[in-house]
């Protein structure tokens, strides 16, 4: 029979080991979810003239796209943004959003103050919105952190696509590499990013009701 001093340290030793286990797997968890991000939209632009441009945004699925006319050298993404606690997220709510508009942008110091500034809105007026009853709501929810404005822009280069995320702070931009089938003589690229069409399931459909039950619905309004 071992000393009692013994069995005693070799209990606390793995009470310690299963200790540094939780605190690391929730370490983890929180790292997660604390930075998990959603791609939401994509952006891809075609010169129309000097200046000129014909933006093609794809939203929600990217399986309808749509397409706006800008003049500038600069464009941005706005969107209406819901940020919940910290503590919330670990719990699995992610921020929502609403895309609200495309418009372009000058250089700062260029010739901004005599050139179009191009505004194209996302949403459909007359639509409930609830991110203003979210807004008028916010000090009664214990999981809402704020409801804020998030923008993102850049330089317009049609030979990239601009992919934007969701994050839990706000939106922000990656850039890719624009793939073009006239690029490759006798040869035509498709690129698929996921099947168009597929029926929504009822998990998504009743995670959609517990959102706007919650706060607000995410993703921009649906096209037309």
């Amino acid at each position: 029979m071992r000393p009692r001093p013994l069995r005693l340290l070799l209990a606390l030793l793995i009470a310690l080991a299963v200790t540094v286990l939780l605190l690391g797997g929730l370490s983890l968890r929180t790292w997660e979810r604390l930075g998990a991000e959603s791609l939401i939209a994509e952006l891809t632009f075609d010169p129309l003239g000097p200046g000129r441009w014909r933006a093609t945004l794809a939203t929600g699925d990217r399986c309808h796209p749509r397409t706006f006319e800008l003049e500038g050298e600069q464009w941005r993404l706005d969107a209406r943004f819901l940020k919940w606690k910290p503590w919330a997220n670990l719990l699995g709510l992610d921020a929502r959003y609403r895309l609200e508009r495309l418009e372009s942008r000058h250089p700062e110091g260029g010739e901004g103050g005599q050139s179009t500034v191009s505004v194209h809105p996302l949403t459909r007026p007359g639509r409930f919105d609830h991110l203003r009853l979210a807004r008028a709501a916010e000090r009664y929810n214990p999981l809402v952190d704020t409801v804020y404005g998030s923008s993102a822009y850049e330089e317009i280069d049609p030979a990239l696509r601009y992919r934007v995320y969701r994050s839990q702070w706000g939106l922000l931009v990656r850039t890719a590499p624009r793939t073009i089938g006239a690029q490759l003589p006798g040869r035509a690229v498709i690129r698929i990013d996921k099947a168009c069409g597929r029926p929504e399931g009822w998990a998504g459909r009743i995670r959609r009701a517990l959102d706007g039950l919650l706060a607000i619905t995410g993703g921009a309004d649906p096209p037309g």
